[in-house]
């Protein structure tokens, strides 16, 4: 996949120097809600009930078994559907807690972890180049992902603010089968199956953000910090930025050649990669490439 990575004249530099890309830490990020746990149980709680609600005044499952045992139940609480509902909806926040609480704590440890190459689709964008590119005296890359890592690793972004993660047809259902009596916490094999099924949806929120970052149209490569591909240096991590991944550099409006060191070690280490300037053309940006033949070369 072709996505875009926008940067400040520093960071390009140095990424002309080395042949690699940072990899960050949550923590670097510039979003203080990063890959926080978008639920809370109190919230559960209320959810289940709408849940175990509407599910017996309106749907039956596909799963035979579970249908059956729903008519079931339906026929012992037909006199107060509401009150089941609320009983439902309390048994299925014990366990939730349970597991949630648990799960949460190794969440904070593997947070500590990931490390993430943010890239996005934004093709020329004021936004991002005003953000991310220091108001346009930074860089916009083109990278060829499929170069970096294998596509399983590349993510793209969810924006979503409602929280609403955990709350799914597998937990429900499972706790419906359940609700004949038996004690959910001793059995081993659903609380080793629904912690799976946790952790899972726990390793969404590496690829989560509000609604409120959506501009950014973000795609992620997302990596623990002991893979092998990573490489650690004075104190931080980095990736190889292969020489035929690197497609095209577009230099922002304002960016200041300088001395000329980075252009020069991009032309020597990306021969192949396209290079623009951009420019303001009637009120737009516009990458042009004739105007940068006078200043690339050694």
């Amino acid at each position: 996949m072709y996505l875009y990575k926008y940067t400040t004249a520093e960071t390009f530099s140095k990424i002309m120097e080395y042949g690699t890309l940072k990899v960050s830490g949550i923590e670097e990020f510039n979003d203080i809600l990063e890959c926080a746990l978008p639920v809370k149980c109190d919230d559960f709680e209320k959810m289940a009930y709408l849940k175990y609600k509407k599910l017996f005044e309106t749907s039956v499952p596909e799963n035979d078994e579970i249908a059956a045992l729903i008519k079931k139940i339906k026929t012992d609480a037909s006199k107060d559907v509401d009150a089941f509902a609320k009983s439902m909806g309390s048994l299925a926040t014990n366990v939730y807690k349970y597991v949630f609480y648990k799960l949460s704590k190794d969440w904070e440890d593997i947070k500590k972890e990931l490390r993430i190459l943010c890239l996005t689709e934004c093709e020329n964008s004021p936004y991002m180049w005003g953000h991310y590119a220091e108001k346009s005296k930074g860089v916009r890359l083109f990278i060829d992902t499929s170069k970096i890592v294998h596509d399983s690793k590349l993510k793209k972004v969810i924006y979503k603010d409602e929280g609403t993660w955990f709350y799914d047809d597998f937990l429900y259902q499972t706790l419906i089968y359940k609700c004949g009596g038996q004690d959910f916490l001793k059995d081993e094999k659903l609380m080793e199956k629904m912690k799976k099924h946790i952790v899972a949806l726990f390793g969404v929120n590496a690829i989560r953000k509000s609604k409120e970052w959506d501009k950014e149209k973000e795609w992620r490569i997302v990596m623990l910090e002991d893979d092998k591909n990573i490489i650690h240096r004075n104190g931080a991590d980095f990736i190889n930025l292969p020489k035929d991944a690197l497609r095209e550099v577009v230099l922002g409006v304002k960016y200041d050649s300088g001395d000329g060191v980075a252009i020069r070690n991009l032309k020597e280490k990306y021969p192949d990669a396209r290079i623009f300037s951009d420019r303001v053309v009637d009120g737009k940006l516009e990458s042009q490439m004739d105007e940068l033949i006078g200043f690339v070369q050694p």
